[in-house]
């Protein structure tokens, strides 16, 4: 399938919810358009990254590898670049959890089930974001 301007952006969503890092997130199979989506981040964050002030203040005095170094000072942060495309929706940030706690938040994860959604966006917003990346102002 190939791309074009009018390829229609589907996010399947899983039916399950899962913690990575210290956020749960609620992530996207696979999409019927993944291949053109992102071929437009990839041209999209090569073109914004000029842009760019500074790191996101989360990632400050964090101990970062080598490579994670060099993609902050490329792009300002280490995820959401291109080779790192993974749709998701954060739906907790920065769970403060002991091992136990981590243990049982997963299992009770895999226990509840989420409805299937497919979104579909019909709009694109360039926008500054706070600290949790939350929208903090549309520019």
């Amino acid at each position: 399938m190939g791309c074009s301007v009018f390829t229609q952006i589907e996010f399947f969503m899983k039916t399950t919810l899962e913690i990575v890092g210290n956020n749960i997130f609620w992530r996207s199979f696979d999409m019927s358009s993944k291949f053109c989506f992102e071929d437009f981040h990839k041209d999209l964050v090569g073109k914004l990254k000029k842009y760019k002030n500074a790191p996101l203040l989360q990632i400050q005095n964090k101990n970062l590898t080598l490579e994670q170094e060099k993609l902050v000072k490329e792009y300002g942060v280490y995820w959401g670049i291109p080779g790192y495309f993974d749709p998701h929706i954060t739906v907790v940030y920065e769970l403060s959890l002991t091992e136990e706690k981590r243990e049982k938040v997963k299992r009770f994860l895999k226990m509840l089930e989420v409805k299937n959604y497919i979104l579909k966006p019909t709009k694109l917003i360039l926008a500054r974001i706070e600290y949790y990346g939350n929208l903090e102002e549309v520019l």
